[in-house]
């Protein structure tokens, strides 16, 4: 008796042996990077699938299978006869070829709004001035590519050489608008550094914010942060101070009001109201100006 299931077992285990040996180990390559196709589509003539694994292997028995299908997203599909088969299957990436494609238009209509240098306004450290560009029917719905603003040159010969040992730090901030006022912050510039010493011209790119003027307008603001040192180290010096060009406030294409961002009031103030409540009543009027913008628009 125990011959007989001893004679049993090893007869099982001989046909699983032959079983398993009979099967042939095949491996999935991409034929250009050689690497392993994991998870690929394996069909038999019978329409009976299977995967490949991690290793992009795969076992088949010659013996039961003349043919099989191998399929993988982004490949071409092939069919392949295992006898032709010794360990390695190729498959070939598909490889998106279009066909040029011209698209004839209309050329996009440009255009660069200036305004003319009317004065300066004194901004001191962590202050902002803030411009709410109210766009006219003319450029409604005109996308702002660039936008760009000047600073007047300091010219206090006592501050000459301080000066040259430090760069003024700014952001450009620009808003959407409400009730005339700017509201939600829509971009925020990297810092910018400007020299104090020179009338720089700041020119920033908005192409890629798709800002576009709608009817209630946008805010465009300039941020003063500080001053740095040559070694980059924040400047603790007294009084300093940038002062961004302004205009008068008349343009075909816009009007505009004009508001001073100053964190020690922790509120934000029309600069015309502000300017004359530093000024006694026989010297008010009317200080409507917006800053020096230029914008670069198309459609």
């Amino acid at each position: 008796m125990f011959l007989k299931i001893s004679s049993l077992r090893f007869f099982t285990i001989l046909l699983f042996s032959i079983s398993i040996f009979s099967q042939t180990k095949i491996v999935l390559l991409d034929s250009v990077t050689k690497k392993p196709l994991s998870n690929a589509t394996i069909k038999s003539q019978k329409g009976i699938g299977f995967y490949t694994n991690k290793k992009g292997v795969f076992h088949v028995r010659k013996n039961k299978t003349k043919q099989i299908t191998i399929s993988y997203l982004g490949y071409f599909k092939k069919k392949v006869n295992i006898c032709s088969i010794k360990d390695t299957v190729f498959l070939i990436p598909k490889t998106d070829v279009l066909d040029e494609l011209i698209i004839k238009g209309k050329k996009k209509e440009k255009k660069i709004i200036r305004t003319k240098n009317y004065g300066n306004m004194l901004l001191r450290k962590k202050e902002e001035i803030v411009s709410c560009v109210i766009p006219s029917e003319k450029l409604i719905g005109y996308d702002i590519n660039k936008v760009s603003f000047s600073f007047q040159k300091l010219t206090w010969t006592r501050r000459e050489n301080i000066l040259k040992t430090q760069t003024a730090l700014i952001r450009v901030n620009v808003y959407d608008v409400l009730n005339n006022k700017p509201n939600n912050l829509l971009f925020t510039s990297k810092i910018i550094k400007i020299n104090a010493l020179y009338k720089d011209l700041l020119t920033v790119n908005l192409e890629d914010e798709l800002l576009t003027f709608n009817k209630e307008g946008l805010a465009f603001g300039i941020e003063y942060i500080g001053n740095i040192d040559n070694t980059g180290n924040f400047c603790n010096t007294k009084r300093l101070h940038l002062r961004p060009r302004l205009s008068k406030n008349k343009s075909n294409y816009f009007k505009a009001i004009t508001f001073l961002r100053n964190p020690s009031l922790h509120k934000i103030i029309v600069l015309n109201e502000l300017m004359n409540s530093l000024l006694p009543k026989d010297m008010k009027r009317n200080y409507d100006r917006v800053l020096n913008i230029r914008f670069e628009v198309s459609k």
